[in-house]
């Protein structure tokens, strides 16, 4: 693994947080070693509740990587769920551009470049990327190789959905870059002076969920765009990354919260239909 002693000077750090799925963690590391050949990429693996024995196991997970810039492992005792681990991640670096990911998507070649490329404009604060379900069928969630996330958008009760899942990865319609509503915390990249101005991740929705489409409000409320780049790829076991966890995420309960919050904003603003 390269290393720097001057981590700023990477380009985009990566946090990806885990509660153990050791072989999907693996294989998105890998990932994003191959994806880093030409740039700096710095990368921050948060163990959420996990055994220190167990991480000792698997070490050799984070060896043998070529072009990592640097690569840091930050053992979190407690499982605090998602929200709260990426911000602990998101501390152990400076890069301006702050990618999170969760150890259950295996990036294409290219994708985290492509990513980088899509910040041409002060005004996108959030980028998404397309995700398909796996090829080998290991999602139950969709059917292999068919889309997961092209952009989220609303339905007419202001419910976060994710348009066009299940659709063809070919169609021309899940082939469209551009700026949309939100995009899943699966693989999302923020500015991190935006990041920085609005707190981070909103604690009031604990163990996790909504804290994505959240952010991407919080963004949007600073005047900010998110963006969708259907030529950053990358293929989403959907659910396997929650495998582990010990306690269920409080859907219902975060999802009136996401509407409390939000609801005079002007912001909860029906829009499938713009994908279709």
């Amino acid at each position: 693994m390269r290393k720097s002693n001057v981590s700023n000077q990477a380009q985009i750090d990566v946090v990806i947080p885990t509660a153990g799925s050791w072989t999907y963690l693996e294989k998105c590391i890998k990932s994003v070693d191959e994806c880093s050949k030409d740039l700096l990429v710095n990368v921050v693996v948060v163990t959420d509740g996990v055994e220190n024995k167990e991480v000792e196991e698997h070490s050799h997970i984070f060896n043998g990587l070529e072009n990592i810039n640097n690569l840091k492992v930050k053992r979190l005792v407690q499982n605090v769920g998602y929200g709260k681990s990426c911000s602990e991640g998101a501390r152990m670096f400076s890069s301006p551009l702050i990618m999170f990911l969760n150890d259950d998507v295996e990036l294409n070649d290219g994708a985290i470049e492509s990513v980088v490329k899509s910040f041409y404009s002060p005004e996108i604060s959030v980028v998404g990327i397309k995700l398909i379900f796996p090829k080998d069928g290991s999602s139950a969630y969709g059917q292999a190789g068919t889309v997961q996330h092209v952009g989220m958008s609303l339905d007419m009760n202001a419910n976060p959905q994710h348009p066009l899942a299940g659709w063809s990865a070919n169609n021309p319609k899940c082939n469209i870059s551009r700026e949309v509503w939100a995009v899943t915390g699966a693989c999302m990249t923020i500015r991190r002076s935006v990041w920085n101005k609005v707190g981070g991740f909103d604690k009031r929705y604990e163990i996790g969920y909504f804290e994505d489409v959240d952010l991407c409000l919080s963004a949007r409320q600073l005047g900010g765009k998110i963006y969708m780049n259907a030529d950053a790829i990358g293929q989403h076991a959907v659910g396997s990354s929650m495998s582990k966890r010990e306690k269920p995420a409080p859907i219902a309960e975060n999802a009136m919260k996401f509407k409390s919050k939000w609801a005079s904003s002007g912001l909860l603003i029906w829009d499938m239909f713009t994908y279709y």
